[in-house]
């Protein structure tokens, strides 16, 4: 899924975008044991920074985020359903009965890459390991590591 930063509604001058995500928070409770809840956060910055700020979503300031970032709001909302209706996501590359080896198998890959190189048409390892200067060029930094951990991952014994 691409990420979608909105501005802020706090009026045209206001240099700030921001976004609605969940977060999985891992906590020890009173008696010791490990539980996980889900935690919504409102992510902020200045446009093209990678200074991300967060302001965890609580009874007592969710009206007063929401009405700064209603957009984001409303996109978070929609996104939450269709989650819910989804069912579990695919790999592309079997999706599409692609042969090779899967990206989202690559563990030097998070999230962000993975659909990054998707978005680029790379979705399986073979791919990523016959990428040319040019192409590695083209898809930015990082490139041409990927593409060499991707070599090593095929070569590599199963």
């Amino acid at each position: 899924m691409q990420v979608i930063w909105f501005p802020s509604a706090e009026g045209k001058d206001s240099r700030i975008v921001g976004r609605f995500v969940d977060i999985e928070d891992t906590y020890t409770d009173r008696e010791g044991v490990k539980k996980t809840r889900v935690v919504t956060l409102l992510e902020h910055k200045a446009p093209a920074s990678t200074d991300v700020s967060t302001s965890i979503v609580k009874p007592f300031n969710r009206d007063e985020l929401i009405k700064r970032f209603p957009q984001a709001w409303e996109l978070y909302l929609k996104n939450k359903a269709a989650a819910a209706d989804a069912p579990p996501p695919i790999p592309t590359a079997t999706e599409h009965n692609i042969k090779g080896m899967p990206i989202e198998t690559l563990n030097f890959l998070g999230k962000d890459k993975i659909a990054y190189l998707k978005s680029m048409g790379f979705l399986v390892a073979e791919q990523l390991a016959g990428m040319s200067d040019t192409d590695c060029q083209n898809i930015g930094f990082g490139a041409k590591s990927w593409r060499k951990k991707a070599a090593e991952a095929l070569a590599a014994p199963v």
